[in-house]
């Protein structure tokens, strides 16, 4: 059982900016009262702080109506377009008008990478690919949260821990944290509402098998296969398929990853020059 209520581990500040990136984007498309609605969505699955928001507010009693809702599609869905639209341009607003800072940019470029590699790894698993995206893109939210605490003394630890194997770095992060960054992230979205297939998939995504719920087995692949984009050559991808369980092609999988990962990028950076009449 996920335990939330130790104040020393989730803190009320544990908040997470939205990259600035994403805020122009939606401003941008904000800024057309005509702007497609799964434009938008496509914009906001790419950023961990809006996706945590919406996810939020569709579970809330208010919105939701049966079961636990999983998915941005699905939240989206439950919100509404008039409700879509005030979270997010509370948050672009949000964010020019603060100093929380920025999301690192590592971080961010391995949350989106892992959120498509566990979209096309979920069909292998029989897992929404939505739910896969959503439980991918916040995965490593908890690194994010450790870094905000103290930048410097987290910098220092991930460089120690850099030959580690996962169970010995979050083993090293609980001794000097307190906490390692996969329970608090845990911790902090299920505080915050969100479902415990999420929350769990988080949790584990280090320490999974082939008996381990197929979405934490998407995760873990995922990470995986985020590693290995970003050039880390001491993954043995094959070897993570055979213990996750999962029927498929590694070499597949990262060329898929690395296409889709392309298409976000491409997406986000577009020159925002199109007449606003051709979209009407």
């Amino acid at each position: 059982m996920l335990q939330v209520d130790a104040p020393e581990q989730v803190q009320a500040s544990d908040e997470i900016p939205t990259d600035r990136r994403v805020a122009l984007r939606l401003l941008w498309m904000l800024d057309d009262p005509n702007a497609p609605l799964d434009e938008i969505s496509r914009v906001i699955s790419t950023d961990p702080a809006l996706t945590v928001r919406m996810l939020t507010l569709a579970n809330a009693p208010y919105f939701r109506t049966t079961g636990d809702v999983t998915a941005l599609p699905r939240a989206v869905s439950v919100l509404g377009t008039q409700a879509v639209h005030s979270i997010a341009s509370t948050a672009v607003l949000g964010l020019f008008a603060s100093d929380r800072g920025e999301l690192a940019e590592d971080f961010w470029l391995h949350a989106i990478t892992a959120a498509v590699a566990a979209a096309r790894v979920a069909e292998h698993v029989q897992v929404d690919p939505a739910e896969a995206l959503t439980a991918g893109l916040l995965h490593d939210l908890g690194e994010h949260l450790l870094r905000s605490r103290d930048p410097q003394r987290f910098d220092e630890t991930i460089r120690a821990v850099s030959n580690e194997s996962d169970e010995g770095r979050l083993a090293i992060e609980r001794r000097i944290f307190g906490v390692d960054h996969a329970t608090l992230g845990a911790q902090v979205l299920s505080r915050q509402g969100v479902p415990p297939a999420i929350t769990n998939a988080l949790l584990d995504h280090h320490l999974t098998t082939a008996t381990a719920a197929p979405l934490t087995r998407a995760v873990h692949v995922a990470d995986c296969i985020a590693k290995i984009v970003e050039g880390d050559t001491r993954v043995d991808l094959d070897a993570t398929l055979r213990e996750a369980g999962v029927a498929a092609t590694g070499s597949s999988l990262i060329d898929q990853t690395e296409d889709d990962r392309r298409a976000i990028l491409k997406f986000l950076a577009a020159e925002f020059l199109a007449p606003r009449t051709a979209r009407r």
